[in-house]
């Protein structure tokens, strides 16, 4: 469920990898918050490549995937990662690391030799780390590979900057400002310039339906 999420919230949301996911070595980008996500007017709010805090749309689609996957994980928490990692060992860390102000270690180690550390972050209330960026890359991959969808030795699997310029491209043919918003690019000649091979194209259609 959480996979599928992934893949809807990249397919059909325009957003950046890092944008939701955990970066390593960067703290302020942590991933994706149960509190920046509004599924009742459908939108995101992310730390954008400008570092300022930015809305992106979260379509019906994601919307729903998103819906899903939150009544099946039963954050206990708004803090609680959207996409949280099933590295068991970071896991372990975060939970000792939750409580060790409160509780002696011995008492901890104690809690999770005798418990599920998934059960014991709920009850406690101890947000898990967020699936990194690099993590998000492997889930791609290895969902392609189940799949035996293929994109040839360039491109050995769909990345997650992949499904964001698919996206962009099939809306820039249509709606070019909607594209900029959807992009969060401040200027349309950013996104014009990002997408200038498109209006080449359709140049040369225009062109040949003129010889025609």
């Amino acid at each position: 469920m959480r996979d599928h999420a992934i893949v809807y919230v990249l397919g059909k949301t325009g957003v950046r990898g890092a944008e939701v996911f955990a970066v390593s070595g960067d703290e302020t980008r942590n991933g994706l918050r149960w509190s920046d996500v509004n599924l009742k007017d459908g939108v995101l709010r992310v730390l954008g490549k400008s570092r300022n805090i930015e809305a992106a749309p979260l379509p019906s689609q994601p919307r729903v995937a998103l819906s899903r996957w939150y009544e099946v994980l039963e954050p206990p928490t708004d803090e609680w990662p959207v996409f949280p990692s099933n590295h068991a060992p970071s896991k372990y860390a975060r939970f000792r690391e939750g409580l060790e102000d409160d509780h002696s270690e011995s008492t901890i180690e104690t809690l999770l030799s005798n418990n599920d550390v998934d059960e014991l972050l709920h009850e406690y209330e101890v947000a898990p780390p967020s699936i990194s960026t690099a993590d998000a890359r492997r889930v791609m991959q290895r969902l392609c590979e189940k799949a035996r969808i293929g994109f040839g030795e360039d491109e050995e699997y769909l990345k997650p900057h992949g499904t964001r310029r698919a996206l962009s491209d099939e809306l820039y043919r249509e709606h070019p400002t909607t594209a900029q918003t959807a992009l969060c690019h401040k200027l349309i000649e950013t996104t014009k310039a990002a997408y200038s091979d498109i209006e080449t194209g359709e140049l040369n259609d225009v062109i040949d339906a003129l010889e025609d």
